[in-house]
């Protein structure tokens, strides 16, 4: 056992950057530690973690010196150890775990020998005073980025390095690409800029170079192979068949429209008409002169111009779409047919049906024709027997994409059934009943607001987002999700 001991202040500006601790794959790890014994003689050993009960209570490593080799490349840098002295003396760096991001002082409990182990008690400080006791030893508080996990300078010379010649006379490099890579130990430019890791990987294999394969450039092959798969589905078979799909259930609402002798649901069949005809519009490889409705002009004149927030008279009433969000991005600006494709899938994911909205005081308002016009087109799509191509449509963006961020038809027909709706007239005598089934039942509702809301500023609430049926909807997106609830509504 040693005797007392007594603390002096580790503060070598030297060792800055090298005092920590990290825990990784269930191992600590520890700077070399160099152990001066009374007589003089000097050794490094290595410090391996013996046993970790709590990071709050109880550190207990084992000293070895079977390992005392420090790096070669490090050998001109300073030392840099946590130094324990066997002349009454002990130096202690302060200890910071990065996993934790947490700063603790490290309380020396005692040593039985400095082969038995060595046993710290750390502690959460959150002032620079530490009062130590009779039984323990306590360290100053450092702040924690002086013990950052960087080095002062570069410890090696790249241009010595294995290859580096090859890789200089390849890639050219300057004077000033030079220095950086001397200063930082690699070197970026725009000069030799890639478009892609394939590109950048074949070149290097080409010039037998050697290559560091790399996390980011993994994700980024697995993120492409995505991106084309999605591409290729949504050129080749989804537009063609959402195409087929509209067409087909249009057609039906107009032979609906013809035997209906009900004058209330009159000018919902009109507006269902306009609803399907402006994606189909939006889908022809000349949308302008598609086929549609007169009144439907403005609305695929907005879409295609994609910089303004228009109003939309659909239903009975009038909502604001921000028809910006209709501009074509990523991989959609690769073909016009994708393009077409994008713009026709954001008018069904930004139209919907608004069965509930909520005033500026946040209390819920049931849009009775909106409800009708939703059982109106379910009916169509049931009596055009296109239900089956909805759901293979629904099921492969789901897959590729995620599920719909609101009311699908699925949700719609469980609705419709609940509320014992047989036909779309039943909707206009049952607005109570279904205002209270829409606000305390689970129809899909929405969890991302993808609307333009409007909200009186002296309202202490949130916006409650509505509820809403769309037959192709904005989907659920776990990023967007999180961006939502760090705002106010």
């Amino acid at each position: 056992m040693l005797g007392p001991i007594s603390l002096i202040p580790y503060q070598s500006i030297a060792c800055e950057g090298r005092g920590t601790y990290s825990v990784s794959a269930g191992k600590l790890h520890l700077p070399f530690i160099n152990i001066v014994t009374s007589n003089g003689v000097e050794k490094v050993v290595e410090a391996r973690l013996q046993k970790i009960s709590d990071p709050n209570t109880e550190l207990l490593f084992k000293l070895t010196a079977s390992e005392i080799a420090v790096p070669q490349a490090q050998s001109d840098v300073p030392p840099c150890h946590a130094s324990y002295q066997h002349d009454g003396q002990i130096r202690i760096p302060f200890v910071y775990i990065p996993e934790q991001n947490v700063t603790v002082t490290a309380r020396l409990k005692q040593i039985p020998s400095t082969q038995d182990g060595l046993f710290f008690d750390t502690t959460n400080v959150k002032s620079s005073e530490c009062s130590p006791t009779d039984s323990e030893v306590c360290l100053p508080l450092f702040p924690s980025s002086k013990y950052a996990l960087f080095l002062e300078k570069l410890s090696f010379a790249p241009e010595e390095a294995r290859y580096a010649q090859e890789i200089k006379q390849v890639f050219d490099l300057t004077v000033d690409e030079m220095a950086r890579l001397r200063e930082n130990g690699f070197v970026v430019t725009d000069r030799l800029a890639f478009e892609d890791f394939s590109n950048a990987y074949a070149y290097i294999y080409w010039k037998d170079l050697p290559v560091v394969i790399t996390t980011d450039s993994i994700l980024q092959a697995i993120h492409k192979t995505y991106d084309d798969l999605l591409m290729r589905l949504e050129a080749k078979w989804l537009a063609p068949q959402l195409a087929s799909f509209l067409t087909e259930v249009r057609e039906q609402v107009r032979t609906d429209a013809t035997a209906n002798t009900d004058p209330e649901l009159a000018s919902l069949y009109t507006d269902l008409e306009h609803y399907l005809s402006i994606p189909l519009a939006l889908l022809a490889s000349d949308a302008k002169s598609a086929e549609r409705p007169p009144t439907a002009k403005d609305y695929v004149e907005l879409a295609l111009q994609s910089n303004a927030i228009g109003l939309v008279t659909l239903f009975g009433g009038k909502r604001k779409v921000d028809f910006s969000l209709f501009k074509p991005r990523g991989h959609y600006i690769k073909h016009e047919r994708l393009k077409r494709y994008f713009r026709a899938m954001n008018w069904l994911a930004h139209i919907d049906f608004r069965l509930v909205a909520y005033d500026l005081k946040g209390e819920p308002q049931m849009n009775v024709n909106h409800i009708a016009a939703a059982v109106l087109l379910y009916q169509a799509i049931n009596s055009a027997n296109q239900r089956t191509t909805w759901q293979t449509v629904d099921n492969l963006i789901t897959t590729f994409v995620g599920q719909s961020d609101n009311m699908t038809l699925s949700d719609l027909e469980r609705f419709i059934a609940d509320a014992g709706i047989e036909t779309a007239g039943d909707v206009f005598d049952k607005s109570t009943q279904l205002l209270t089934l829409l606000t305390s039942g689970d129809y899909g509702q929405q969890q991302i607001t993808g609307q333009l809301l409007e909200v009186a500023p002296s309202h202490p609430e949130p916006q409650s987002r509505p509820i809403s049926f769309m037959m192709l909807g904005q989907r659920f997106i776990i990023d967007s999700y999180i961006m939502g609830q760090l705002v106010f509504d």
